[in-house]
């Protein structure tokens, strides 16, 4: 206010101003709004400063896992997420008990030593204790029913709300289809996260975009009180949760907003904005406001390293050389003869003329049509066309075909 009191007097727009203090109301304006961002930076670099403090003063001793989830893991706690979305049917009804609905099973590595396994899936830590016996290598597992798989981005775990005592310290989240085979997603060595009753944390995990049935919390070393006993009330998942074809978004929201650093790799590829004729490649014709990740297996595990859109057909080049299309099938540009002109919501490896195992360097999309440079410096074709864009005489073209019979770009 001083200084804005100040500057209008300057400009004789306050009684009191001085005679002859008028100044051009253009400079005026800069002034101040060079004041106004100076101070709005000092004020942010103090922000800064007053909450690096306060974390650092919050946190325990060995909090941190490794990874940089410390801070934001603790500030997020238990994020609710494809559990409680499964108790709530797909989060249109009140929640009821998935365990008992057959919507997940939840099975421990033996006989519990206290509590029963449905308090693990309860929201707001309703369920009570939930103790394994001492037993090296003890874990709980959850599996979704229903045709459901999920990719996940974090997992939250919750400590019993009455015990002071047996904090996991070493063990991983294990995935798998069949039960039987197994892969981890993330291991934690002596992580002091949990360190008091009730205490619950979300940590990142990355998936690369497979997704899984079953997942494992397993114990690999002792607990706070050197024994083996597995001492939790609580699970939970975020990510995409693959049903019926369709992929959700589960309890992502708020886990990518405080999670600062993506999650994604090199090659990782995202999508967002309009879903008309199965553009964003992830199965569905909603719109979606924030970043998706198209999972990887969409390629065959492989990186993309290069995109080309036009309008609403994508084509993607992998690290493999293959060629992949979605979206509108409209005057065949997609590539994919067998399917006609029908639009394609996933991404689809394209048929070429040759059988040859081709493999190619560039790619381009154009107006209901596409081109593919291949590494031997030949172009293919494929879509609309009328105005001589296929480069071989054709009006249209359902499979991909040389566009030079007896030239090859250098």
């Amino acid at each position: 206010p001083t200084l804005l009191q100040a500057s209008l007097m300057r400009a004789e727009l306050l009684p009191g101003a001085p005679p002859n203090s008028a100044v051009n109301l253009e400079n005026l304006v800069l002034e101040m709004t060079d004041h106004r961002e100076n101070l709005l930076s000092e004020i942010r670099a103090r922000l800064r400063q007053e909450e690096s403090k306060a974390a650092e003063a919050q946190a325990d001793d060995g909090a941190e896992d490794g990874d940089d989830d410390g801070d934001m893991g603790r500030k997020l706690g238990f994020v609710m997420g494809v559990v409680n979305w499964l108790g709530t049917t797909y989060g249109q009804e009140s929640w009821r008990d998935p365990s008992r609905r057959r919507l997940v099973e939840l099975k421990s590595s033996g006989p519990l030593a206290k509590g029963k396994l449905h308090a693990l899936v309860a929201p707001d830590r309703k369920g009570g204790d939930v103790l394994t016996q001492d037993t090296p290598n003890s874990w709980h597992q959850i599996t979704l029913m229903g045709g459901c798989k999920c990719s996940p981005i974090s997992y939250s775990l919750r400590h019993p709300r009455k015990s002071k005592a047996g904090y996991l310290r070493s063990w991983k989240l294990m995935a798998s289809n069949d039960g039987e085979n197994w892969v981890t997603l993330k291991t934690h060595d002596d992580d002091h996260a949990l360190t008091d009753k009730g205490y619950a944390f979300t940590w990142k995990v990355r998936s690369n975009g497979f997704f899984y049935r079953s997942f494992r919390i397993q114990m690999i070393g002792p607990s706070s009180s050197g024994n083996n006993v597995l001492n939790c009330d609580g699970i939970e998942l975020q990510g995409q949760v693959l049903k019926g074809g369709v992929i959700f978004e589960v309890g992502t929201q708020k886990t990518a907003e405080k999670f600062e650093e993506s999650h994604l790799e090199a090659g990782d590829l995202q999508c967002f904005g309009q879903g008309n004729n199965g553009v964003l490649g992830i199965a569905t014709l909603s719109k979606q406001n924030n970043p998706v990740e198209i999972p990887k297996f969409s390629f065959n595990g492989q990186s993309v390293v290069k995109l080309s859109i036009y309008y609403n057909h994508c084509i993607a080049l992998t690290s493999a050389g293959h060629v992949y299309t979605w979206g509108s099938g409209i005057s065949n540009a997609l590539g994919h003869p067998k399917l006609g002109m029908k639009d394609v919501y996933r991404p689809a490896r394209v048929e070429f003329e040759s059988n040859e195992d081709l493999t190619f360097m560039d790619i381009a999309a154009g107006y209901d049509f596409s081109l593919f440079l291949d590494s031997d410096g030949k172009v293919w074709s494929c879509g609309r066309g009328n105005y001589g864009q296929l480069g071989n005489s054709k009006t249209a073209e359902k499979t991909p075909s040389k566009a030079f019979e007896t030239e090859e770009l250098q």
